[in-house]
């Protein structure tokens, strides 16, 4: 914390003085986020029960305490889902984890957290994600060998439902990326062509890059 706010001071003296404070933010974003990454990976040890292995999971994007129903399937009824609970939540790049919260003992543990169950994140259905901002909602359907899983979560506010709905979609865009580059190779690389950045130094000399470049692109590599 103490490095965190030296960084603060040196930045706004930086500013004061009129020169470039680049890679001073850069050192403060490092500063900031590496404690967090660590503290986000102390929790996710501190989950008992959880039967897939940890590194499985991929990069663990978000987590905190929402409130979210248990699993409903198309045969309970709609109280079911009416029916929330608190309970903290891990959006890893594969899954999304959540657990119980047992509250720490003393101001000197730590909580911890018993697995309750997770929704796969190559199941869920993107199309099927969706929002109610007005009650800070969302809510994510699984479809896995035809059985159909609903999970409703709401938010505290509305910071907290931007964050967590922005986070959600772009791990379920992720994979509906991925399911395009193996099914249909050369869109997704046309589709990565287009989205390409042009360093800041060449932006002068910059051309205007369209659907037909990239198709001539793909054809020379086609015919190599």
């Amino acid at each position: 914390m103490r490095y965190q706010l030296l960084l603060k001071e040196i930045l706004k003296s930086t500013e004061r003085m009129g020169d470039e404070p680049r890679a001073i933010r850069s050192a403060l974003q490092v500063m900031i986020e590496v404690p967090q990454q660590a503290n986000d990976m102390m929790n996710v040890g501190r989950i008992k029960d959880l039967s897939t292995n940890v590194h499985q999971l991929g990069e663990l994007k978000l987590q905190d305490m929402l409130l979210v129903s248990e699993p409903v399937t198309p045969k309970d009824t709609k109280d079911a889902e009416k029916k929330l609970k608190e309970r903290r939540v891990f959006l890893f790049q594969q899954s999304m984890i959540f657990c119980d919260e047992i509250p720490a003992k003393d101001k000197y543990s730590s909580p911890n957290y018993i697995y309750k169950y997770e929704l796969k994140i190559n199941k869920l259905q993107h199309k099927e994600f969706k929002r109610n901002k007005e009650l800070c909602q969302f809510t994510l359907v699984e479809v896995d060998a035809g059985n159909i899983r609903r999970v409703i979560c709401q938010c505290k506010d509305d910071e907290q439902y931007e964050l967590w709905v922005t986070n959600v979609n772009k791990v379920l865009q992720r994979q509906m990326d991925l399911i395009i580059a193996l099914t249909n190779p050369t869109a997704a690389l046309q589709k990565e062509l287009l989205t390409w950045e042009i360093p800041e130094w060449r932006q002068s000399g910059r051309r205007h890059f369209s659907s037909n470049n990239a198709a001539v692109i793909l054809s020379s590599h086609s015919n190599m």
